[in-house]
C-alpha cells in the first residue's frame, strides 16, 4: 500500500512539474530502437563470441530558446534519454568428464542494462539543406 502511494505522488509531481515547463519551453519526443552486437573481453576470458541483442527506448529534447538568450539558445538543448539494453557473450568452455577428450559446453550469458544518459545537445546547421549535430 506504501508502494502505490509513494508511486501516486511522483506521478503527480511528475505530471505538474511538465504542465508547467510545457508553458515556456519547448519539448520533443521520440522513440529509439537499435541491434546491440556486444561481447566481452578481458585477461580472463577466452573462447567467446559476440551476441545480438536490442536496445529499445526513448528521449525527451528540451529546448533551450525559452530559458536562455543569446545565440546559444538557438543551438543548445538538454536531452534526457531511457534505454534498456541487452548484451553479453557466448562462451565455451571444455569440461572434463574423465574421457581423454573434453567436452566442450556452450554458456550464453546476457546482461540487461537500463540507462538514462542525459545529454546538452547542439545543433549546428549552415546555409543549405546540409545540417550537422553534435552530442
Amino acid at each position: 500500500m506504501v508502494r502505490s502511494n509513494i508511486f501516486g505522488k511522483i506521478t503527480m509531481l511528475l505530471a505538474l512539474l511538465l504542465s508547467t515547463t510545457s508553458l515556456f519551453a519547448q519539448f520533443t519526443a521520440g522513440p529509439r530502437i537499435g541491434v546491440n552486437m556486444a561481447n566481452l573481453r578481458g585477461s580472463s576470458i577466452e573462447n567467446n563470441s559476440m551476441i545480438l541483442g536490442y536496445n529499445i527506448g526513448g528521449f525527451v529534447n528540451y529546448s533551450m530558446e525559452e530559458v536562455l538568450s543569446g545565440d546559444i539558445a538557438d543551438y543548445l538543448s538538454i536531452q534526457a534519454e531511457l534505454s534498456a539494453q541487452t548484451k553479453g557473450t557466448k562462451s565455451y568452455y571444455p569440461v572434463l568428464n574423465g574421457e581423454s577428450l573434453p567436452e566442450v559446453q556452450t554458456v550464453k550469458q546476457n546482461f540487461t542494462y537500463f540507462q538514462v544518459p542525459v545529454l546538452a545537445k547542439f545543433s549546428f546547421e549552415s546555409g543549405s539543406d546540409l545540417g550537422y549535430f553534435g552530442e
